[in-house]
């Protein structure tokens, strides 16, 4: 079934704020008491689900949004440093072309999102949509769904993350995982996501075989 709607995740699959993000964890350690934090555990991170990264960082489930709402604040500091996948840009300028409509869906605020898109000049997106972290991305994808009045043959979602293939799955919506964010290839794979791409070419290559 042709795709009408594509919607992207944002950090880790649009914005590469990997890098920042371990700068602001590390520069959390003394207020959340993670001294023998290093850099490389935060590599390893990126084989793991949350619920095991809240467990080595000693933060209870329940406590992590407000974690997580404490890198954001202080990654709006820092939203010049933060530069596009490559190729993404010419991706999205080449999706929106085709007329396919876009939005993202993002556990990062719109704030945040908007301000990096007008800095990159890559504001092709009808509409951004924040995810509660409890509840997740799926409820915001039915409610879409239902809004836009679509069959879920006709919504992809790119995401970077094995929540993200929890989601689509969960609901019954395809997605295309990337192996360029913040979760590896090999721990997205064993989640058995619809596609999954290496590249923004990949992308591409992908919707338009499936929209044929």
């Amino acid at each position: 079934m042709k795709k009408k709607l594509i919607i992207f995740d944002f950090d880790g699959t649009i914005a590469d704020t990997l890098t920042v993000v371990k700068d602001i964890i590390l520069d959390l350690k003394t207020e959340y008491h993670l001294e023998k934090l290093t850099e490389k555990d935060i590599e390893q991170f990126r084989n793991q689900e949350i619920w095991q990264i809240a467990q080595k960082l000693n933060i209870p489930i329940i406590k992590v949004p407000f974690f997580i709402f404490k890198i954001q604040k202080l990654l709006s500091r820092k939203i010049d440093q933060i530069k596009p996948f490559p190729h993404i840009p010419h991706l999205l300028q080449d999706l929106a072309r085709q007329k396919y409509e876009l939005g993202i869906i993002s556990n990062n605020n719109q704030r945040n999102i908007k301000k990096f898109l007008q800095k990159e000049h890559i504001d092709f997106f009808h509409f951004i949509e924040e995810s509660n972290f409890f509840l997740g991305k799926a409820k915001v994808l039915e409610k879409i769904l239902q809004e836009k009045n679509l069959q879920k043959g006709e919504i992809i979602y790119i995401g970077d993350e094995t929540r993200d293939i929890k989601a689509c799955q969960s609901i019954g919506v395809q997605i295309i995982a990337v192996a360029w964010g913040y979760q590896k290839k090999a721990i997205l794979t064993q989640h058995r996501p619809n596609y999954l791409a290496s590249n923004a070419k990949e992308i591409k290559e992908i919707i338009n075989q499936i929209s044929a």
